[in-house]
């Protein structure tokens, strides 16, 4: 089973390799990394809760192509193949091919596909965002996030971001917006159904040298604007 996401972005090979596939890149646009540039490397994630091994390099061709496996244990246990591919266009854009592939004995993933799908579109589109207006610019991630007792549409609804800018993406459950404050960068705020339960989470990328570090007042603004009495935990895991 496999899943395929797409999008072009400006810059050289070169230049969208280093942002997806080094971890001073991958924070730019998803979330801090570690990435060993080789085959047989590791990768590393932090999520919110500090870096932990996502997954092992199986594919390593700067700048075209970059791939790692996860293994997936639980209720189903299987392995889940991440492969990016980067091909030149004319004009100084390459488009980004993003395949997730599942390897498994048995269970259903097609919700887990799914749900990777729709992620990996919006995460996407703030890589383009980044490398249209902020790319070579360094990177301050803040990750806040909670649970909540109520199902994801009204847990969204009752998220009003405090920031300025342009709407890049206005979906049914996640808004992205070109962020001219509180400081220039790129915002993310979304409510999903993770394991049963609601998670409302926002997720700022703060570019340039100097960027605040804004963790303390994003977390008081999401306790402050759910619904119900949530647990609150500091980012999505």
């Amino acid at each position: 089973m496999k899943r395929e996401n797409r999008i072009e972005v400006p810059g050289t090979p070169e230049q969208v390799w280093e942002a997806i596939a080094t971890g001073h890149g991958t924070e730019t646009w998803f979330v801090p990394a570690e990435i060993e540039g080789h085959v047989g490397g590791k990768v590393r994630l932090d999520m919110g809760t500090g870096m932990t091994d996502a997954g092992v390099v199986t594919g390593w061709d700067p700048p075209h192509r970059f791939a790692y496996d996860e293994q997936w244990e639980g209720e189903v246990e299987g392995k889940l193949a991440t492969e990016f591919l980067v091909e030149a266009q004319s004009g100084g854009t390459c488009i980004v091919r993003l395949v997730s592939t599942v390897h498994a004995t048995g269970g259903d993933w097609t919700d887990m596909l799914d749900s990777l799908e729709a992620g990996w579109s919006g995460y996407l589109l703030i890589l383009k965002t980044y490398l249209e207006h902020f790319a070579g610019r360094p990177c301050r991630t803040v990750m806040v996030a909670r649970f909540d007792p109520v199902d994801a549409a009204t847990a969204y609804a009752a998220l009003t971001p405090p920031w300025e800018g342009e709407i890049v993406h206005d979906g049914v459950s996640e808004q992205i917006v070109r962020m001219t404050a509180p400081h220039p960068g790129v915002g993310l705020v979304m409510a999903f159904t993770m394991g049963g339960a609601t998670m409302s989470a926002a997720h700022l990328y703060l570019y340039g040298e100097g960027a605040p570090d804004l963790t303390d007042e994003w977390r008081e603004w999401l306790n402050s604007h759910t619904i119900g009495s949530p647990s609150e935990t500091s980012a999505p895991s």
